[in-house]
Parts: structure tokens; sequence; C-alpha cells
């Protein structure tokens, strides 16, 4: 799925298994720091849960698949059940 539809029709997706590529990046402050996947233009970002298996991917791009979630304290979410960078098995 593309980042961008997952961001634009979260109805769509919401509580599916997805599998989708962006970059890893890392938003907020020092004490509780939020990973994001980035990408697909038009400012799409999906928080990624949970936050200790996005951090060791910190500025790469990656593919991930898991849960898509709608939280009201985070926005958009995934469950990570897998994430590796791209090009790799």
């Amino acid at each position: 799925v593309a980042l961008r539809d997952l961001a634009h029709f979260p109805e769509v997706y919401a509580d599916a298994t997805v599998a989708t590529v962006g970059t890893v990046a890392r938003i907020g402050g020092r004490a509780n720091p939020l990973f994001v996947l980035e990408g697909g233009g038009g400012g799409a970002r999906i928080v990624l849960e949970p936050a200790a298996r996005a951090a060791s991917e910190l500025r790469r791009h990656v593919r991930v698949s898991g849960l898509f979630t709608v939280s009201f304290q985070l926005g958009y979410e995934i469950l990570i059940s897998r994430i590796t960078p791209v090009g790799s098995l």
C-alpha cells in the first residue's frame, strides 16, 4: 500500500495488516520521541510502534508490515510485525 494512500484514506485500511515503504524519522523531544515513517509525497507521516523496533532503522529507507490503526493520541500508526531495509530480504 502506498504511504500516501494510508494517510489519505485511513478508513479503507483501518485495522488491516498492511505493508508499505518509507523513511524512518524521529520527531518529538528527547524524553519521549516518536518514530515515524515518512514519504510518499503530500507530507504523509505514520507513527511506528513499538518505537524501539523503529529506532534502529532511523534515517533508513525501509519496508514495514504490520497492523494499521487509528489512535486518538498518536493519529495513524503501524504496529510493526516486520521492518527491513529496502533491498534486504
